[in-house]
């Protein structure tokens, strides 16, 4: 890469996505935000191309053309999904390098945000945003944990809080649990939905971003309120996402402890899925704080593209090794 070119790194979930504009000195330059991209939810097409309207208008923000641009890194959640037949991260790469070129990478969400959160050095980054999972880096070898998906159960995923929530309040309405608990009364209504029998239709249907925060919400609130079937939902969130970093310390068996990077909705410094998720860290021996990131995944997933594409990536080449090696299967 020469001085004067662009990079764009995007952060690709089933609620938002963002992208960024670097210059070659790594200074954003424009940034932009938009709906879910996530290949397995919203579909491949649609994915693509909401990444590829969220990267235009970051580059009409960043006062500059498509074309300006040399290296695109795409970080996505489902991207790092397996199936018989064909890896998710490659037919969603095939389909952007249509519409932007060939100078395409396609990364995982939680690969682009262990790059940005500690810029390649070793370190463990809990994702817990609709969906939940880790990514662990020793300096030599890359594991993951959790981002199973919702058909199997993503346990400490903002999906799972509301999921849990909606069969405590219909076990309430039927009387099938011994618990008393606000949700019967409030959590439908706090998504806008007419009763709880909604609720039943609704994950049927599949929930929208929207409704999913509004129900996260309305669980914080009644578990604040001493609600507790909500307090415990958010302790057995916090409890998990604490096991699938234990997972990857046994996993990794590093030499030394391993910092800690929460992202995502759930993982906010105000949330108080963060302070469970603290103290189940501390109740396991491992360090409970939870350092701040280096960078944004946006900003990782253009750093592992530099790396990937033969430029200088700001420390990131040790990883991307790692993580060639481990798509190889070589790790």
């Amino acid at each position: 890469m020469v001085s004067g070119q662009l990079i764009v790194g995007v952060d690709g979930g089933g609620s938002r996505t963002r992208a960024a504009v670097l210059d070659h000195a790594g200074a954003v330059l424009g940034t932009a935000e938009q709906g879910a991209s996530n290949p397995l939810v919203v579909g491949f097409e649609k994915g693509a191309a909401t990444i590829v309207a969220t990267v235009d208008e970051a580059v009409r923000a960043a006062g500059c053309a498509r074309r300006d641009v040399v290296v695109f890194g795409i970080g996505v959640a489902g991207a790092g999904s397996s199936s018989d037949r064909e890896r998710p991260g490659e037919r969603l790469a095939a389909l952007l390098r249509e519409e932007l070129g060939e100078s395409v990478s396609v990364w995982s969400d939680r690969e682009a945000a262990l790059a940005g959160a500690f810029g390649g050095a070793p370190g463990i980054v809990v994702i817990a945003g609709t969906g939940s999972s880790a990514i662990g880096f020793d300096g030599r070898r890359v594991a993951t944990a959790g981002g199973y998906g919702k058909a199997i159960g993503e346990r400490g995923s903002g999906f799972e809080v509301v999921r849990a929530a909606a069969l405590a309040a219909l076990a309430c309405e039927d009387r099938t649990s011994d618990s008393t608990t606000r949700l019967e009364t409030d959590l439908a209504a706090g998504m806008g939905l007419g009763g709880n029998r909604d609720l039943v239709c609704g994950f049927a249907a599949g929930l929208d971003a929207e409704r999913l925060r509004r129900g996260i919400a309305v669980v914080h609130a009644l578990a604040k309120s001493g609600d507790r079937v909500a307090d415990a939902i958010l302790t057995d969130a916090g409890n998990a996402l604490s096991e699938l970093v234990a997972g990857l310390v046994a996993t990794l068996a590093p030499r030394e402890p391993l910092a800690v990077v929460g992202m995502g909705g759930l993982l906010d410094a105000s949330r108080p899925v963060r302070q469970r998720f603290q103290a189940a860290l501390l109740a396991k021996g491992l360090p409970a704080e939870i350092a701040p990131a280096r960078a944004s995944p946006e900003t990782g997933a253009a750093w592992l593209a530099i790396a990937h594409w033969g430029g200088r990536a700001n420390g990131v080449d040790a990883l991307a090794r790692a993580l060639a090696a481990q798509d190889a299967g070589l790790a």
